[in-house]
């Protein structure tokens, strides 16, 4: 997913198994983007998960999502980046949140599994971040997970993955926390004997 602009939102997606970037927000100088909101998205399987431009300096926002990689994860080119809720796993600890080009990066209440070289007081390092299933696309929250009560409710977001207005936001990461989800049985990645369940009717639990 390649865009770029003043005032967009991103949310809701599931981006996976791109060859490059599973989503870049991006402008060429002197032209920038701000103000962009990028929240409740599951990125995956990409070479590298987010990068976010804005070479005339503006503060875009980046809340409240799972952020997959063996490679980059996060990447700030240039501008102020506002990093908060989020779940980010990656492998290398200088390639979780990436400052690039004099970027500025704000960061708090994050989880990594690896401590990176940007932290906020309230960011959480865990191993495991508790997803349900991974392997099978499920990146719901065990009951376990060190991503419960971790966030910052006053930065979450206005609606959650499946457009809902959220009573309460308590869990970082893409998705909040729900006990109805833990024994899901559903595989949500796809392969020629079954179907992708992201493009039909994913159920939302109430």
């Amino acid at each position: 997913m390649y865009l770029s602009g003043t005032n967009v939102v991103v949310r809701g997606n599931v981006i996976r198994w791109n060859k490059t970037y599973g989503c870049q927000i991006y402008a060429d100088p002197p032209a920038s983007s701000a103000d962009c909101q990028f929240y409740c998205n599951l990125v995956y399987g990409n070479r590298d998960a987010l990068t976010v431009w804005s070479p005339s300096g503006q503060t875009n926002y980046v809340f409240n999502n799972t952020l997959i990689s063996d490679r980059y994860v996060l990447i700030a080119d240039y501008g102020m980046l506002c990093v908060t809720n989020n779940i980010l796993v990656g492998v290398n600890r200088r390639q979780i949140l990436s400052a690039e080009h004099g970027a500025a990066i704000w960061t708090d209440h994050n989880l990594t599994p690896v401590p990176g070289t940007r932290r906020g007081p309230h960011d959480v390092v865990a191993v495991d971040p508790g997803f349900v299933k991974p392997g099978a696309g499920l990146f719901w929250l065990r009951a376990d997970s060190p991503a419960l009560g971790s966030a910052a409710e006053r930065m979450g977001p206005p609606v959650d993955f499946f457009g809902r207005k959220p009573s309460r936001v308590l869990s970082v990461g893409a998705f909040q926390y729900h006990g109805e989800f833990v024994n899901d049985p559903r595989s949500l990645d796809p392969s020629p004997a079954r179907p992708d369940y992201w493009l039909t009717n994913v159920t939302v639990h109430p």
